[in-house]
């Protein structure tokens, strides 16, 4: 039996040439330098660092949320902040003056984040753009896959009628990506395909398998093609074996296992 060293990856480049402004006008460069949060809540917080990392202004609205688990194994509560930035996403569509063209592909692009803050610090990171179309908002849910003592990050998002789910796990106080795998393809087509997704013990090391099995579900008809971005897919497991992945240590990455 061979291993072969494979690392999935979506190619978006197509998808991702919006670049996102760095500095607006509303925004003070020298203010954006201060890192202190001092005498803040936690909202506030998170709140202010979002508009900072991603140069919302005050006068803008924020859509994220908040999800929490122990991802660092210290026994502090950490959280994943997922950002949503669908407005900006139509903004530029309407200033590029292809709207129909970005409306049909769900306004792809670098417009959905996560950004992990350390619950025994404090401390929160960069954002992180997840390719994808922001009309699906994010979706983060953890496993205990690498060791038993930490929860590993799962983050869903769709593209188009297709769905993905990456996978992190937090070293040296920050999330580094170890697989990506799909979730669905082609969805309320005749060529629709699902997967359900296990955690196996490993066979390579100590850290679980990440196993993808055939899937059995009914397919949904859109009425509306946008509610393809929030249909929940109930996925049920079969025993035909789609893919096993392993994960090696040393590169703190997941490869994919082929005979």
């Amino acid at each position: 039996m061979k291993y072969f060293w494979i690392l999935t990856l979506v190619v978006l480049a197509s998808c991702t040439n919006t670049e996102i402004p760095e500095t607006p006008s509303t925004f003070n460069p020298e203010e954006n330098k201060k890192d202190s949060y001092e005498g803040m809540s936690k909202k506030e917080a998170i709140e202010l660092h979002i508009r900072r990392e991603l140069s919302i202004s005050a006068d803008q609205p924020l859509d994220y949320e908040i999800y929490e688990a122990n991802c660092d194994g210290d026994d502090s509560l950490d959280a994943i902040i997922t950002v949503n930035l669908l407005d900006r996403a139509v903004d530029e569509a309407i200033a590029s003056e292809n709207v129909a063209k970005r409306a049909a592909i769900g306004y792809m692009g670098r417009y959905n984040f996560i950004i992990y803050r350390d619950g025994f610090t404090g401390k929160m990171g960069s954002a992180k753009p997840i390719a994808s179309s922001p009309k699906a908002k994010l979706k983060v849910s953890f496993e205990n896959i690498r060791s038993e003592k930490q929860k590993d990050i799962l983050v869903d998002y769709r593209i188009l009628n297709a769905a993905y789910r990456n996978f992190y796990t937090i070293t040296n106080g920050r999330p580094e990506q170890t697989n990506q795998v799909k979730l669905f393809d082609a969805l309320g087509t005749p060529e629709a395909a699902a997967f359900y997704i296990a955690y196996e013990p490993g066979m390579i090391s100590s850290a679980k398998d990440i196993v993808s099995y055939v899937g059995k579900f009914e397919n949904p008809t859109f009425a509306n093609p946008d509610d393809v971005y929030t249909y929940d897919l109930d996925v049920t497991k079969t025993d035909v074996l789609k893919e096993r992945w392993f994960f090696n240590p040393e590169t703190m990455k997941y490869y994919l296992k082929l005979d």
